[in-house]
C-alpha cells in the first residue's frame, strides 16, 4: 500500500471488479477516459485477471482512509527506459474537485521516482478536460505536444495532449 494524507493507492483485488464495472459504466466518466462499450460482469472478470497478470502495469485502487474505493489508476511500465505512462479515474463523482485526484498523483509520482527510482512519468489526457489539464499542471506535468483529432467521441474527433514530468522536476518541487 502506498499512503498518503487523504487516500492510500492499494493493488486491485477481485472485490473491487463491481465497482470498476460500475465506473466502465458510467457515460460522464468514459467521455473522459476514452469511448467504450458498456462492460458485464464476464468482461470485467476477463479484464481483471488480465490486469493482474500484466507485470509491465500495475493497477492501483484510489480508496480513503476509510477504506472506501473512489477511483484507480494505472501506471504501465518501461523499465528498460525508466519512465512510465499514468491513467487515472475518480469513477465517485462525489469525490470529484476535493484534491483526491491530486493526491493520488502526487503520492503515485513520488512512488515512482522516489522508491522504484523511474526517470519520467507521462500521460495523455483530452484537451477538453480543463479540469484534468490543471490538476496535472498542479503536480508538475508539462505539455509536451498535441495528438490532433486523436479520438472519436459523439461524433466528434478530440484532441489529446502528451504531458510528461521528469524526476528532477518533480523532486525539485517538493
Amino acid at each position: 500500500m502506498i499512503k498518503g494524507k487523504k487516500v492510500n493507492l492499494r493493488a486491485i483485488e477481485r472485490t473491487d471488479m463491481q465497482k470498476m464495472m460500475k465506473w466502465a459504466n458510467d457515460l460522464e466518466l468514459r467521455n473522459f477516459v476514452g469511448p467504450r462499450f458498456p462492460v458485464s460482469m464476464y468482461e470485467e472478470e476477463a479484464r481483471f485477471e488480465q490486469l493482474t497478470r500484466n507485470e509491465s502495469r500495475k493497477t492501483l485502487i484510489i480508496e480513503t482512509k476509510k477504506q472506501e474505493a473512489l477511483g484507480y489508476l494505472y501506471i504501465d511500465l518501461d523499465w528498460v527506459n525508466r519512465k512510465a505512462q499514468l491513467s487515472i479515474a475518480i469513477g465517485e463523482k462525489d469525490y470529484w474537485d476535493k484534491g483526491y485526484g491530486t493526491e493520488s498523483v502526487q503520492i503515485a509520482l513520488n512512488h515512482c521516482f522516489n522508491e522504484i527510482n523511474l526517470n519520467k512519468v507521462y500521460l495523455y489526457v483530452f484537451k477538453f478536460n480543463r479540469r484534468a489539464v490543471g490538476l496535472y499542471e498542479k503536480c508538475g506535468f508539462k505539455k509536451e505536444g498535441l495528438i490532433r483529432q486523436d479520438y472519436l467521441i459523439h461524433g466528434k474527433y478530440e484532441d489529446r495532449i502528451i504531458m510528461g514530468i521528469l524526476k528532477k522536476e518533480f523532486n525539485a518541487k517538493i
